[in-house]
């Protein structure tokens, strides 16, 4: 069974910098990979940042969980 699955980075703000992943997967490993830069390719200072995964399947059921990040360049 597949979720949609999103996996975005904000800022202390509160404002979204860049959005990772967005698309339907099926159950198992996935891995993504951030190299720092926000969604029109600039690249981002560093501070913190929140990490944030949401899944969605198709019974409706929800999961999110948030993290912090610390980025230093």
């Amino acid at each position: 069974m597949a979720s949609h699955v999103s996996v975005d980075i904000f800022n202390i703000l509160g404002q979204q910098v860049r959005s990772l992943l967005s698309e339907d997967l099926t159950a198992g490993y996935h891995t993504v990979e951030w190299n720092g830069t926000g969604n029109a390719d600039q690249q981002l200072g560093s501070g913190v940042y929140f990490l944030r995964l949401a899944a969605r399947a198709g019974g409706g059921k929800d999961f999110v969980q948030t993290g912090k990040l610390i980025m230093m360049k």
